[in-house]
């Protein structure tokens, strides 16, 4: 039996598909494009209705449909996941076994090779389904993996200048240090959800300062303001309440300054009134 038109196009979109995945979403030796690719749309189908995920896979190309089939099938009779994109993240991390930054470079990769399979009505349709924060990740362009890293390098360097160049720290106090004590503390002040958030819009080159601490913590907040930020930072690093003080400006200010004004805004929502105005200075 001979191989047809459409057959032939499917094995080509695949093909691409699985490319740009490899290209773009920076996976380690150990997943696969295809692997990060049912991945992703497992995730993203169990976030959608069974009405919309059936119209995402019946509008891929068939080779890409048949590779994802199992993904849809397995959401038989489930219910959609209500969250945003740092359960999304979560999901695909655990599932490929791989840290929440480098899951979102490889959804982000997956929806943008995906998407050029898909008809824009498709495209839309889905976006109007999720959440604002995740449908920033599946609307916005997906930059590569090399330049992508290029870009975070720098902000790593501008943030720990900045921290640097304040002239709070002691000595043998490094800014690597400074900022993992602050940020730490002051994520426990945050729900688990809201310090994945937090945690997600860190440049990727400096979350493995704050991973454990941001990732793997319980999801009730610690409430407590200014005084006890610094009194604990103050402990952690062995310097007196004024210098903590000077310190948690330094931080805050050097992460504010890396961070988008919608995650300030977000995070500063959830923040007493004395928190809130130095984390906003």
């Amino acid at each position: 039996m001979g191989v047809t038109s459409s057959e032939i196009s499917g094995e080509s979109a695949l093909s691409r598909c699985l490319a740009a995945i490899g290209e773009y979403a920076g996976l380690p030796p150990y997943v696969k494009p295809a692997a990060a690719l049912t991945s992703t749309l497992h995730a993203l189908f169990e976030r959608l209705s069974q009405g919309q995920a059936h119209a995402v896979l019946t509008s891929l190309p068939s080779d890409v449909r048949q590779l994802v089939e199992a993904a849809s099938l397995e959401r038989h009779g489930m219910l959609a996941w209500q969250g945003g994109r740092a359960e999304l993240f979560d999901r695909v991390g655990n599932d490929l076994g791989v840290a929440p930054a480098s899951a979102e470079l490889i959804a982000s990769a997956v929806f943008r090779a995906v998407q050029q399979l898909l008809p824009s009505d498709v495209i839309g349709h889905v976006a109007q389904q999720l959440p604002h924060d995740l449908r920033d990740v599946w609307q916005a362009p997906v930059a590569n993996a090399t330049e992508d890293i290029a870009g975070d390098l720098d902000l790593l360097r501008q943030i720990l200048d900045d921290i640097e160049r304040s002239g709070v720290l002691s000595a043998g106090l490094t800014a690597r240090e400074a900022f993992a004590s602050v940020m730490c503390i002051f994520a426990q002040r945050l729900s688990g959800g809201d310090a994945r958030d937090l945690f997600l819009g860190l440049p990727r080159t400096i979350r493995p300062f704050v991973e454990r601490c941001m990732i793997e913590r319980r999801e009730e907040p610690t409430t407590f303001g200014f005084d006890e930020l610094t009194a604990n930072v103050a402990q952690e690093l062995g310097t007196d309440l004024p210098d903590a003080e000077a310190i948690v400006e330094s931080v805050f200010a050097a992460v504010t300054r890396a961070l988008p004004q919608e995650e300030i805004d977000r995070v500063a929502s959830q923040l007493p009134e004395d928190l809130r105005r130095l984390w906003l200075a």
